[in-house]
């Protein structure tokens, strides 16, 4: 029995072509990128409503483009629910099954809010020193920190790690190999973050770890960026 190869290449050129065209669209040059204004440009109504049990959803009605965004969202999920919602719409159809079309538009979501061409500018522009999630976020701002750290793995070689209240919810790595157990060291660094609320930094041979703390009300919330000696790999 034959299997379909999904061609993850082609999918991602796909959703940069759709992002750059959203931007000229919209008139966005620069960072950061504010979807409400992508959503006008593109004749899309963006509506808040009582969604029970969800964020969002897209729809076409009698030629009309429309989202629906749950009313009770912080700034920073909104702007990616519609961010998601906007990608739902635009995006032409790549995917065969509903969960394939779903995940090509959280990376499109992501996409929208950091474009590549901005992004790349940034990291080149910062090249020279360690990389700074503060910053980046600082410059685009309608995207959460965790979307801006993950976004920023399509450019760099590191491990992306998200802990709330010292609970692992996300790794994610760009380097060529699976992803890895958290180690000792990271857990600790992730301790130390909590406890201090500052940035803190760690180094052990071949590794190379920063960690962000971002406190939300109740939430503590700590991602962890680590890099690798290249010589160790």
């Amino acid at each position: 029995m034959e299997h379909a190869v999904y061609d993850f290449e082609e999918r991602d050129a796909i959703i940069e072509a759709t992002v750059e065209r959203l931007l000229a669209s919209a008139g966005i040059d620069r960072p950061p990128v504010d979807p409400e204004r992508i959503a006008r440009a593109a004749r899309i109504n963006v509506l808040d409503r009582d969604l029970p049990q969800r964020r969002g959803q897209s729809y076409r009605y009698r030629g009309m483009k429309s989202v629906d965004l749950g009313r009770a969202d912080r700034a920073e999920r909104r702007n990616f629910t519609l961010a998601h919602e906007i990608m739902e719409l635009e995006l032409p159809s790549t995917a065969s099954d509903k969960q394939a079309k779903h995940e090509t538009a959280m990376r499109g979501a992501a996409a929208l809010l950091c474009p590549a061409r901005f992004l790349r500018a940034c990291l080149r522009e910062a090249s020279a020193a360690p990389f700074d999630l503060f910053r980046l976020k600082a410059v685009f701002s309608t995207a959460s920190h965790e979307v801006v750290a993950l976004r920023s793995l399509d450019f760099t070689e590191a491990i992306i790690t998200v802990f709330d209240n010292g609970r692992l919810v996300n790794r994610q790595t760009s380097y060529p190999f699976g992803i890895q157990p958290v180690t000792r060291q990271e857990r600790d660094l992730m301790r130390r973050a909590i406890r201090s609320g500052d940035v803190c930094e760690a180094t052990w041979p071949g590794v190379f770890a920063a960690a962000y703390p971002i406190f939300d009300n109740a939430i503590k919330r700590v991602i962890l960026r680590t890099t690798l000696d290249p010589a160790c790999l």
